[in-house]
């Protein structure tokens, strides 16, 4: 439900790259096959609240703290975020074909790399607040 809504057009936020340097310019080639306008954040790097900081709060937050590389995509929060109400009527299919396709060709750039991946640093639990 995350990648296949926005209200504020075709952009998709990526958490990972601040801990997983080698992402970033990986991400170039793959975003040259789609027309999304991707933003980086959500990492606690502006210390401003608490939910801006999204590296625990979905399933990227373990393979955070053991210095595992992941990269979470996602959208800010829609009205119906876990509710009743997001319903598959509302998934825009053309946004989620694109994000699909921005992953797919990221998963192909990180399996043809020459060297394994590693993190650049482990999340504590105190940075992911």
């Amino acid at each position: 439900d995350m990648v296949s809504r926005n209200h504020y057009g075709n952009e998709i936020f990526l958490c990972g790259t601040l801990a997983n340097s080698f992402l970033k310019p990986l991400l170039s080639p793959a975003q040259a096959t789609t027309n999304i306008h991707m933003l980086y954040g959500h990492e606690g790097e502006t210390g401003t609240k608490e939910q801006d900081n999204w590296i625990m709060q979905s399933d990227q937050g373990p393979f955070a703290l053991l210095k595992i590389p992941y990269l979470y995509l996602g959208v800010e929060d829609h009205p119906d975020y876990h509710k009743p109400s997001d319903t598959p009527d509302k998934i825009n299919y053309e946004l989620l074909e694109n994000r699909a396709r921005l992953v797919f060709h990221t998963a192909w750039e990180v399996a043809n790399m020459e060297t394994r991946i590693v993190a650049d640093k482990a999340v504590t639990k105190e940075e992911s607040k």
